[in-house]
């Protein structure tokens, strides 16, 4: 059903080459925007090395071993709202400076801190069973770590218990307007 609403979401109409002339503007040598027929985007190609990445090279910086390696900066605004998935919703909303994540339905609370690779990262608490033995002070005990990315209106995440444990399957969900 989510899938269904994901490819009956009405985007506003940008024509290729448009988006393709924006991406070139101010673009560093050696890169190029290169149109994706396939991912229907503009991804960069870097002509010295052969080297193609997603984010503009003006958001791309040099690893030490001379890799480019995307660098987000997030927009925290961005990513503030209600998003919904088939078995619920969450919000993401600012408090006293931090980036939050709630899940009203299980009880469910977070700080967000941004890290590598574009995601953010959130240690859940599950503060409805606190609520349920009388305490009503504490920030509940962690369940689990929570990766989210976004992707345009598509939020992505994915749940583990620990740091050792492998990522569960990820979910996409979809902001609430």
């Amino acid at each position: 059903r989510l899938e269904a609403l994901i490819e009956n979401q009405q985007t506003p109409s940008i024509p290729n080459d448009v988006k393709l002339q924006e991406a070139q503007t101010n673009l560093p040598e050696p890169w190029r925007a290169v149109w994706s027929n396939s991912q229907k985007r503009v991804y960069f190609h870097n002509h010295h090395t052969g080297e193609n990445v997603w984010v503009s090279p003006q958001k791309v910086q040099k690893s030490s071993s001379g890799a480019f390696i995307a660098r987000i900066d997030f927009d925290i605004d961005s990513e503030v709202g209600t998003w919904k998935y088939p078995e619920g919703m969450y919000c993401i909303y600012k408090q006293n400076g931090r980036l939050m994540y709630e899940e009203t339905q299980f009880g469910l609370i977070g700080e967000m801190t941004d890290e590598e690779h574009g995601c953010f990262m959130c240690n859940l608490r599950d503060t409805k069973s606190n609520r349920e033995k009388g305490d009503f002070r504490s920030q509940g005990d962690c369940i689990g770590i929570l990766r989210l990315k976004r992707n345009a209106d598509i939020m992505v995440s994915s749940f583990r218990l620990d740091e050792g444990a492998e990522w569960e399957q990820e979910i996409l969900a979809l902001r609430v307007r």
